[in-house]
């Protein structure tokens, strides 16, 4: 099995992503995004697990912002798998000098299909949401009716939005998440959110579907955990 291993870099002019040169062919991809799209392929047919390195200065603006999260072409399984990690620690505080994504997504900001294995390292995600046309939206968000399985471990997510309204702008939300994923959010900090720090809830799951909530921390949020169990999506 081989890994293979891209990396993203905000102020990079965009190359086939294999280092993290800012410039020429080989530079990093200059999104998280297209990091994903450029190397959206079955993972299990070929044997390969990924990975994605995050790394640079410049935010990193450039999300999927739709309502569904789709990676189409990307199969993976629990032995080929996708890592995203931080290049960089942000040692719990947050950092402008280090990878981060920010966005004004009306939908969420990193959205994680359900039918995917993944693990999210050590990622800053923000929401800056300030235009009009609907409010703040949620920051990290795994969609759909999949039995993957997500690790979101040691995020630092933070709101900083002007346009809000009730309801919106959770630092994670799983009411969208009708299937059986498995989800472990660990060692994560939330903080300044507008409603809950981290929404955990189960949906229409079959039974083999969980979500594990691990040394997390919810900071100046009306709600910091929010968990319950529903029948329906909304």
């Amino acid at each position: 099995m081989a890994v293979i291993t891209r990396y993203v870099d905000a102020g990079s002019s965009g190359g086939d992503g294999t280092t993290d040169a800012t410039s020429g062919a080989q530079a990093a991809y200059a999104s998280l995004q297209a990091a994903l799209d450029a190397q959206s392929t079955d993972l299990v047919t070929a044997g390969d697990s990924l990975v994605i390195i995050c790394g640079g200065s410049t935010a990193d603006t450039e999300v999927e912002d739709t309502g569904t999260v789709a990676w189409t072409g990307m199969v993976t399984s629990a032995t080929n798998d996708i890592t995203i990690q931080a290049a960089e620690n942000h040692e719990g505080v947050w950092d402008d000098t280090i990878y981060r994504l920010e966005s004004d997504s009306y939908y969420r900001v990193l959205g994680i299909p359900s039918d995917q294995f993944v693990t999210i390292i050590g990622l800053q995600v923000s929401n800056t949401r300030s235009p009009s046309g609907g409010a703040a939206a949620d920051i990290f968000e795994v969609v759909g009716s999949g039995a993957g399985a997500v690790t979101l471990d040691r995020a630092l997510l933070r709101h900083t939005c002007t346009n809000i309204s009730s309801g919106s702008g959770k630092g994670v939300r799983t009411s969208r998440l009708t299937g059986d994923c498995v989800l472990t959010i660990q060692n994560c900090i939330a903080y300044d959110c507008l409603t809950n720090g981290f929404q955990m809830r189960v949906v229409n799951t079959a039974g083999g579907g969980a979500i594990h909530v691990l040394n997390c921390t919810a900071v100046n949020c009306p709600t910091g955990f929010n968990v319950a169990a529903r029948s329906s999506s909304g």
